[in-house]
């Protein structure tokens, strides 16, 4: 009958020590898989910082080819304002010298400078415009690294825990 008894507690004994082995590979299991959700979470922000960090990359290469664009334009307006002020030079000794035909046709020259001067500028402004829609881009990418920062930090926090 003791060595029923004995039995009896050998079993009680192997079925407890089942459980927390059950128990702990259940722990196992779960800690595994927590840790696998926070891999994929921190897979997941390094590729969204990677697509973010590339978008960055592109709006200030834009950015770069706005501002050459708008360098010549520059310079365009420049020669045009050289040139205009010559002209009103020479139209300004003419009047003095020359007949009512010549001062018209100085003046014709006159005109289309100004309208030269015109249409640079409103390409001028167009080139400004889109600058400031890109900085605004740029701004925005940046605020999405820092939310993306952030969310990394918080998903490395939660693997050390």
């Amino acid at each position: 009958m003791e060595v029923l008894h004995e039995f009896a507690t050998g079993m009680s004994q192997i079925a407890e020590s089942t459980e927390d082995l059950l128990t702990s590979a259940e722990q196992a299991h779960h800690s595994v898989n927590k840790g696998k959700q926070a891999i994929q979470a921190v897979t997941r922000q390094a590729h969204e910082l990677h697509d973010a960090m590339f978008t960055t990359k592109t709006l200030v290469e834009s950015l770069q080819q706005h501002s050459e664009t708008i360098g010549k334009i520059t310079n365009v307006i420049t020669a045009i304002a050289e040139q205009t002020n010559l002209l009103a030079l020479n139209a300004a000794i003419e009047q003095m010298t020359a007949i009512s035909n010549e001062i018209t046709e100085t003046m014709k020259q006159l005109k289309q400078l100004a309208q030269q001067v015109m249409q640079k500028s409103k390409e001028s402004a167009v080139t400004v415009e889109e600058q400031l829609a890109m900085n605004e881009q740029i701004s925005s990418a940046a605020q999405t690294l820092a939310k993306l920062s952030d969310q990394l930090r918080a998903t490395v926090e939660l693997f050390r825990t």
